[in-house]
This record gives structure tokens, sequence and C-alpha cells, in this order.
């Protein structure tokens, strides 16, 4: 994988290689339930349990947390007292000096992916004495291994073990007072032609007339689209074209300001879960349950995103708290499975009455113009916020944040 992923975007930002190797991870997963399907399998081994003081300890977790620890004790090691560990200290806080003083960084790099990938094959089969194992088993320990990152600090030995430690006890008393599972609870602009010559000032008048009226022309043509063509399988699949769109939409317009997030999926499952159980426990309309679903997505990505601009939290380090919240999002719907049917998935009722209260419909071609409108809706806000004073500011935060705060930019409050 070094060399197959990591190694062509050595030179690139650090996000293309957190990227790629996501995606790689998304690779892998579908590589492995296609191989193995989606069966839990474990080694069948039941291990004696150690009693002491009114207190049982499994010789299984006893096992994993010496192996662990003494793993941890050789990194530690490796890392301090070898020039290799030297080396790649070196190299994590300025690559360009090292390689002018001699050092074989691409020897270096291969040997931190190899030596990580071991630690990370460790680390499963310490978990494998414990658990049952599947394809998407690293969803479950995943989004907690990330946010030990961010607290504890990359490369910090100490402090990533007080932040281990500060997240097991977290899990643990929320398993203890709570459910058993529910510990987990606690990412066009139009040009303008003002140079015109005046001797072609008609023409170019005309054409700009022409540009003004192609909007107007293509929305009246997509809104005709399924009364002229109805076919049910092409409407579905522009029917998905338009919300991945409006997805879309919602992403690049952090991308483009400098904020990377992969925590979108954490808030389109806030999103659809509310909507679904207002209505299938409370009776709630979903055109009531919609803003509701967008004001809490809205208030966990406050939630999130606060802290993370207070304490200047970006870059791959925002990335990481994005993607753990996808997972840990993920596991809240999974452990609450009694009211979200958890990994079974989660189906809003058929309604009895009137299908317009309850949105909805058997035909597509009211899915697709509802779909439409959503999509034109996001790009009346994307022009928005493209023709307001907050993109400058924006800009000039992804530019360079020191700077924007230093000429009365409100940094924490635009991003």
């Amino acid at each position: 994988m070094h060399w197959l992923v990591i190694a062509p975007l050595l030179s690139a930002p650090p996000i293309n290689q957190l990227l790629a190797t996501g995606g790689v991870l998304f690779v892998l997963q579908s590589f492995a339930t296609v191989a193995f399907g989606i069966d839990f399998r474990n080694l069948g081994i039941r291990m004696p349990v150690l009693k002491f003081a009114d207190m049982h300890f499994s010789y299984s977790r006893l096992l994993a947390f010496a192996a662990a620890l003494i793993g941890m004790l050789l990194v530690y090691f490796f890392m301090k007292r070898t020039y290799v560990g030297t080396a790649i200290r070196a190299i994590s806080q300025d690559r360009q000096i090292m390689a002018l003083m001699g050092v074989d960084t691409r020897r270096i790099y291969l040997i931190t992916s190899a030596l990580g990938g071991a630690l990370a094959g460790l680390a499963s089969c310490l978990l494998v004495l414990q658990y049952d194992i599947h394809p998407f088993v690293g969803l479950s320990f995943g989004p907690i291994t990330f946010l030990v990152c961010v607290l504890g600090g990359l490369g910090n030995f100490v402090g990533g073990f007080v932040a281990a430690f500060v997240f097991a006890e977290i899990i643990s008393l929320g398993g203890l007072f709570f459910r058993s599972g529910m510990g987990l609870r606690a990412g066009f602009r139009l040009l303008h032609c003002h140079d015109v010559h005046q001797a072609c000032r008609a023409a170019g008048e005309a054409l700009v007339i022409l540009r003004q009226s192609v909007p107007w022309i293509a929305g009246a043509a997509l809104i005709a689209l399924p009364f002229v063509y109805r076919e049910p399988y092409h409407l579905h699949i522009l029917i998905l074209i338009l919300i991945w769109s409006f997805a879309y939409t919602s992403w690049s317009m952090m991308g483009r300001f400098g904020l990377v997030s992969l925590g979108h999926g954490g808030f389109m499952g806030v999103g659809a879960y509310v909507t679904a159980l207002l209505w299938n426990h409370l009776g709630v309309s979903p055109w009531l349950g919609i803003p509701i679903a967008m004001i809490a997505a809205a208030v966990l990505a406050v939630i999130v995103a606060y802290p993370c601009f207070r304490f200047r939290i970006t870059g791959h380090y925002f990335v990481l708290v994005t993607l753990a919240l996808s997972g840990i999002v993920l596991q809240v719907i999974t452990a609450t499975r009694d009211y979200t049917g958890g990994s079974l998935g989660y189906t809003p009722d058929r309604t009895k009455g009137s299908h317009l209260l309850a949105l909805q419909f058997d035909d597509k071609v009211t899915w697709y113009l509802i779909a439409l409108g959503v999509w034109a809706l996001g790009l009346v806000i994307w022009r928005w916020v493209d023709g307001s004073m907050d993109r400058y500011a924006l800009e000039a935060i992804s530019e360079d944040e020191d700077a924007a705060a230093a000429t009365g930019v409100n940094v924490t409050k635009k991003s």
C-alpha cells in the first residue's frame, strides 16, 4: 500500500494521503465482505476468569493488556533510542531539512508505514481475543482511535496513553450507568464581461441576455422532463443524481473554504433518523420533522466544530475529528437498536391517511420534482454565500487564518 498509494502522494499535502488511505479502507472492507461474507466470526477460545477481591478479570483481557503495554514500551524505546526512531521524529518535524542532511527519507517513510501496519495488525489480533470480527469491525474502534489521536496528540506517547485511559473510562462508566453499548454516546460563480468593445456592444448585450436566460430555459426543461419522458427507472436515476448533487453542494461549500469534512455521513444519518423516528413514534409529519432534523444536524455540527476552531484543531486533525464523528453516530444508531433498528435499518411507517401530509408518494414524477426543488434550493444558497461578504472572510481564513484574524475577522464565528 505504501508503494501504490502513499509514496506517490508524499510531496502532496497531508490531506491527500488521508483521503487516499480512507479510500483504501473502503476497498479493503468491500473485498473482505465479498471474500468472507458479513457473518460474525470468532476464535472459539474460552479463557478462564481470574477472581480477586470480588472482582473478575478475564485472562483474555489481561493478556491483551500485557501485550499492548509491552508493545507500547518497545515502540517508545525504538522511537527514543534508535537512529531510525530519531529519524522518524525528525522527518515529522521538517522533511525537507532532513533530506538535505543526508537522511534517506523514502526508506524512513517505508519503515514508518511497515511499523504502523504491524502495530495495527497487533491491535486487531488482541481484539480478536475479546470480540467477534466481521468486515466492518474497524468502524467500531476506528472513531475512538481517531479521537485518542486528536486528544493525545500525534506522536505523543504519554498523551495518547492518557487520552486512551480517559475514553476507556467514559465508555466503561457509560456502560455501567446506562445500557451496555451506550458508553459511546458520551465535512458557480458567473463571469461578467465589463470590457465589451463599443463596436460589439449590441452583440455583447445579446449574449449577456442569452446567458441570463440559459438557467431559466434549463430549469423549465428539467421541470417538463418527467411529463414528457416517464420511464420509472431513468427517473429514479435522475432523482438519485439530484439528491447526491445537493449533498455534494453541502460538502463542497466547506471544502472550497479550506474545511475538509468526512463527517457528512453522520449529519445525513441524524437527519434521516430524526425525521423517521418523529414520524413513527410521535406522528410528527415530515413537513415538520425535516426542519427539526436539520436543526438537530446543525446543532451537532456546531457542537463538534466550535471546540475545533476555538482551539485551532484544523487541517488533518479536523478531518480526523469529522471522520470519527461519522463512526460515533453509527455506533449510537447501532446501540439504540430498540428504536432505530440498529444494523438492520429503519423504515418509516406507511401512512393510512394523507400521502401529502406524510410526504409519501408512489409516483416517481412527484419525487423527481421534490428532488429538483431541493437541488435548486442548494444552488440558491450557494449563490447567496458566494455573493455575500462572508465569502471573502472565509476565503481569507482558508488562505491564512492568522492574517485573517489580524485584519479583524472573527475566525471562530465565520468557520
